[in-house]
């Protein structure tokens, strides 16, 4: 967590913990806010998010969570490092969320205690990064909850031919993780995931398991991604895509 923080400090973003305590254990979400260029649309907020968290060890050995989730932590922060260089008119706050192997604590914690200045209110878009480093495996990177109609699919769907390298699966709701809290309070989401059958929640899911070129094209498709939902002309009125 502090290693994200300093990270974030680091690009400029206004940085804090937000800690929290659940089912009997304690955690912190991680928070950067990079503060909006236009004096009406900053007060309106796109959250980019990705979990902290794995699972530790046990008698099989150490759990490393290389794809699950630092792949989609450097995203995410290759992601601020990009939009940092030129602010854009909405306000883009980048989390990282504690517990989400415990059941999506952290980002419960956020949709329920959002900070008195990032009011859960003006949160009009959530982007998830959840185990992202595994293209190569799959051939391609999922695009949830970016269903026909929503404000997601709209931005992505203009967007997907600008990235000739890459293959892009849009849609289908599912694979839950930390967007599903956002989800379900009525925020349009998208949740970049790669599948990964061999190492998920295994001792094998280490840095040397990842797909370096493919996270870059996703961090590169993602970054244009969440600048185009955080441009005024962007429309992000419509459904959350949470529909199942």
């Amino acid at each position: 967590a502090a290693l994200v923080e300093e990270r974030l400090a680091c690009l400029g973003l206004e940085t804090r913990q937000q800690p929290f305590s659940a089912d009997g254990l304690s955690s912190v979400n991680v928070i950067g806010v990079l503060r909006g260029q236009h004096p009406a649309l900053q007060r309106e907020i796109v959250v980019i998010g990705a979990h902290l968290d794995h699972l530790g060890q046990d008698g099989n050995g150490v759990y490393r969570g290389a794809n699950d989730n630092a792949s989609g932590l450097a995203v995410m922060l290759g992601v601020a490092a990009a939009l940092a260089e030129d602010p854009p008119d909405r306000t883009v706050v980048f989390i990282g969320f504690g517990a989400e192997e415990e059941g999506f604590l952290g980002s419960e914690h956020y949709v329920g205690h959002a900070p008195a200045d990032l009011p859960l209110r003006a949160t009009r878009f959530m982007v998830n990064l959840d185990m992202v480093g595994t293209y190569g495996d799959q051939g391609g990177v999922n695009a949830l909850h970016a269903l026909p109609g929503t404000p997601g699919r709209a931005v992505l769907d203009g967007l997907v031919g600008e990235f000739p390298e890459l293959d892009v699966f849009l849609g289908e709701p599912g694979a839950d993780s930390d967007h599903l809290l956002f989800c379900e309070a009525g925020i349009p989401t998208t949740f970049f995931f790669t599948e990964d059958t061999r190492c998920y929640h295994q001792t094998c899911d280490t840095p040397d398991h990842l797909d370096a070129q493919g996270m870059a094209g996703i961090a590169r498709l993602v970054a244009a991604f969440a600048e185009a939902l955080a441009d005024g002309d962007q429309s992000l009125d419509g459904p959350s895509g949470c529909e199942r």
